[in-house]
């Protein structure tokens, strides 16, 4: 039988813990922002140029895949991809909010919310008072 890997699918983060990771998840996103850019270079040139439409589609299945290749990577580490550039870290009572170029954490928001429209800021009474 073959060997079991576990990926972290859950996990809880402390605000020391999440933003310690920071460096490692803008640095996925540059990654693949990267091959993003110039899957939609190319097909803006093939546009342009009347490339077959064959050719078009497969720049859009290049940026796809791309975009799952992040959002694998990310959750393999036990982040929640939000979409929009925003990933979550689980305090397991809400989460720690990030918007890939934010230089750190500095908000969160409930499960439920979505992070484009109810981000709260991350105060330091919060902190002191057991958001944290």
């Amino acid at each position: 039988m073959g060997t079991i890997t576990q990926i972290c699918t859950t996990r809880t983060w402390t605000l020391e813990e999440a933003k310690e990771m920071i460096p490692l998840v803008s640095r996925l996103f540059d990654i693949h922002e990267e091959a993003i850019k110039r899957a939609l270079e190319q097909q803006r040139f093939f546009m342009k140029t009347g490339a077959p439409k064959q050719a078009v589609a497969e720049c859009d299945d290049i940026v796809n895949k791309e975009l799952v290749k992040l959002g694998s990577k990310l959750v393999r580490l036990g982040i929640r991809v939000l979409g929009d550039y925003f990933v979550g870290f689980d305090s397991g009572q809400f989460l720690w909010s990030y918007m890939y170029k934010e230089q750190n954490i500095s908000h969160w928001h409930g499960y439920y919310e979505n992070p484009r429209f109810s981000r709260h800021k991350i105060s330091f009474l919060e902190v002191v008072n057991g958001k944290e």
